[in-house]
C-alpha cells in the first residue's frame, strides 16, 4: 500500500466538524483500482481537472481550490445547475454502468435529490 492511500483515512479523520459525509481520494491511482471495483476501464489521468469529466454524474462534478490569496478556483465542467437544482444526472461524456447504484446510494443519504436519467 502506497504512503499516501495509508494517508486517505487520515484526511477523511480530520472533517468530522464538517455534516455529512466527505470522501478523500488519491485521484491519480483510481486507474489502479477502478475496473476491478466498478467493471469499466479508467485511463490514467493528465490532471485532476479531467477526473472531474469522469464523475458518474454532473452534480458531482464540481472542485474547488483555495488559492494563495485566499480565493477560490472552482472547477465545475458541467456547471453548477445540477448541484444548485439537487438534479442527479448521468454524466453525458462518460455512460457508465454504475449509475443506477450510485443514485440509489445517493437516496440513501439525501432522499431531496431528484434523479433525471432522461438527460
Amino acid at each position: 500500500m502506497m504512503r499516501l492511500d495509508r494517508q486517505i483515512p487520515a484526511f477523511a479523520g480530520m472533517t468530522g466538524r464538517l455534516q455529512g459525509p466527505v470522501e478523500v481520494r488519491n485521484q491519480a491511482r483510481v486507474h489502479v483500482w477502478f475496473e476491478a471495483h466498478f467493471g469499466e476501464a479508467y485511463t490514467p489521468l493528465s490532471c485532476s481537472a479531467e477526473a472531474l469529466e469522469r464523475f458518474v454524474s454532473p452534480m458531482f462534478a464540481v472542485g474547488v481550490r483555495l488559492e494563495a490569496d485566499d480565493g477560490l478556483h472552482i472547477e465545475a465542467p458541467f456547471g453548477l445547475a445540477d448541484l444548485f437544482a439537487l438534479r442527479l444526472r448521468p454524466n453525458p461524456r462518460r455512460p457508465s454502468r454504475g449509475f443506477d447504484r450510485a443514485a440509489a446510494s445517493v437516496l440513501q443519504r439525501w432522499p431531496e435529490i431528484a434523479i433525471d436519467v432522461s438527460a
